[in-house]
């Protein structure tokens, strides 16, 4: 029996898509699992090349201003004499365009049959997920306390249910938040508002600045936005992001010899230093910079700080992403990254949805992802494929 293009692909962005959620967890059995995300985005590549001639002008362009930043960056690399190797080069750059390719390639390669044959391939599982997360929440305090609740914040234990992290946890809920939405009204009815106060409150459990903000932007759009998002309704999220946001400028800012501190002040005196290309791929502020270990951080005495030393598996070496970007490519690099960015944005944005709740979801998420590349490189790992995975297949299917 036949099967078609359309199905086969529905069938493996839903598989992966589970993949990716459950990955650390499958990752402990199967350890070649941990390279899923990597394999998943090269396929997309191939996938793209094999069935599209052609791509919209928008994401062309932004191809084209990727492709050329990775070449900066390579040429940084050879300007300033750090990791001219070309594995950890290539391995960082598969890294760094991960969620570029993600929701590319579902806004080309989808369709609203697509994305309604994903959602319905899947949509048990993921309402599972978030029942399960909830009803075992007690009894894993008592039974499983030191792996469920492993960190404690504001005098709280901070949930994290299977996902290892209570931060990967409150992304992924989020994320699965959004993707049952992709369902006209599912929030309307009795089981999906359920779900939905399940999946808040799964957020609020993790007590983490990402999750916390999730919600805090959730609700505020509830009331305040209408079609679009307005430069006002901005102002007020970044003020409700700074209200839920003062553990983390107290402990990551404020305090100058935190490792994300470090990173930061770091990261822009390299892009001073090495200016306008920066030091190049795979030298600072990631998992390839560690694994190669980068002599630039025996250039900046960041060798020497606890977390961030060869010898403990890069314990806080992903705790940050702008200021990696910044380090490796410079100014004109991180300002070309974060005028992508705003583009997403703003096409999210101008979306017309009679579903009004659920482009209010999709642009909390957003909001959130971004949020998020403040303190971490998550953008760049599982949560930042599947996150922009799923906003891709929402603009394919409005």
């Amino acid at each position: 029996m036949k099967i078609s293009v359309n199905k086969a692909l529905s069938h493996y962005i839903s598989l992966s898509i589970i993949v990716l959620l459950f990955q650390a967890l499958i990752s402990r059995l199967l350890p070649i699992a941990t390279y899923y995300d990597e394999f998943f985005e090269l396929s997309l590549i191939f996938i793209l090349l094999f069935l599209k001639k052609a791509i919209s002008k928008e994401n062309f362009v932004v191809l084209v201003l990727v492709l050329f930043t990775i070449a900066l960056g390579v040429i940084g690399n050879f300007k300033s004499n750090y990791n001219l190797s070309i594995v950890p080069m290539a391995l960082d750059a598969i890294v760094i365009l991960k969620p570029f390719v993600a929701i590319i390639a579902m806004k080309e390669l989808c369709n609203p049959q697509i994305v309604k044959n994903v959602y319905h391939n899947i949509k048990n599982v993921l309402e599972l997920y978030i029942l399960l997360a909830v009803a075992l929440y007690i009894p894993l305090y008592f039974i499983d306390r030191s792996s469920a609740f492993s960190q404690v914040r504001f005098g709280l234990p901070s949930y994290a249910f299977i996902a290892g992290n209570p931060g990967i946890l409150g992304i992924n809920v989020s994320e699965i938040i959004a993707f049952l939405s992709l369902n006209d009204g599912y929030y309307s009815s009795v089981k999906g508002k359920t779900i939905l106060i399940m999946g808040l409150f799964l957020c609020l459990a993790t007590t983490k600045g990402p999750s916390l903000v999730f919600v805090g932007i959730f609700l505020l759009l509830i009331f305040l936005m209408g079609q679009k998002i307005r430069i006002w309704q901005i102002i007020v999220s970044i003020i409700v992001v700074l209200g839920v946001s003062q553990y983390q400028i107290k402990t990551y800012i404020k305090d100058v010899t935190s490792p994300r501190s470090l990173l930061l002040n770091t990261g822009i005196n390299l892009a001073k230093e090495f200016f306008p290309l920066g030091t190049g791929l795979g030298t600072f502020g990631n998992q390839v910079s560690y694994d190669y270990y980068s002599p630039v951080y025996y250039k900046t005495g960041l060798a020497y700080v606890w977390g961030l030393r060869p010898q403990d598996n890069a314990m806080f070496m992903n705790d940050n992403y702008w200021p990696m970007l910044m380090a490796q490519f410079g100014y004109i690099g991180a300002t070309i990254f974060l005028g992508i960015y705003i583009f997403f944005f703003a096409e999210l944005n101008k979306l017309i949805d009679e579903y009004k709740l659920r482009k209010q979801i999709f642009i909390t998420l957003y909001g959130t992802l971004m949020y998020m590349s403040l303190a971490s490189a998550y953008l760049t790992g599982t949560i930042g494929e599947l996150g922009f995975l799923v906003i891709g297949l929402y603009i394919a299917l409005i």
